[in-house]
């Protein structure tokens, strides 16, 4: 049996690079919805459950946002896995209890960031715990 030896610095590394690229297609996706007259209520929003990366406003519709980094063009809303879509769901209602916000309309939405751009999927899972 052969080990590769990995060094700790090496793994701490990666991960920060890693984080570095989210922020980044963060950011990316921040710009767009600002650019298309959303108000941002917040961002990178930590929960005990996981982190909401956006909560946008606008015209009585919030968006909770999961960015999403893909090397591929072909995306699909599955990348998010149902363990993430249950914590997405617990952080957002956590959210609105600490948050007072009329709303008519809210949405769960995936963001996409691939070689060509980004790629919205609106309304990408229910929400809900039920399979």
């Amino acid at each position: 049996m052969v080990r590769k030896r990995v060094s700790r610095k090496s793994a701490v590394s990666k991960r920060k690079s890693k984080k570095h690229l989210g922020d980044s297609f963060e950011a990316q996706a921040l710009q767009e919805l600002q650019l298309l007259g959303w108000s941002i209520l917040g961002t990178q929003y930590h929960t005990p459950y996981g982190e909401i990366d956006i909560i946008a406003q606008k015209t009585g519709c919030i968006w909770f946002v999961e960015v999403k980094g893909s090397s591929s063009v072909h995306i699909s809303y599955e990348r998010v896995s149902k363990i993430k879509q249950i914590r997405i769901q617990r952080s957002i209602e956590h959210w609105l209890m600490d948050n007072d916000v009329e709303y008519d309309e809210m949405e769960i939405v995936v963001c996409f960031r691939t070689r060509d751009g980004l790629d919205w999927i609106a309304n990408a899972f229910d929400g809900t715990d039920d399979d």
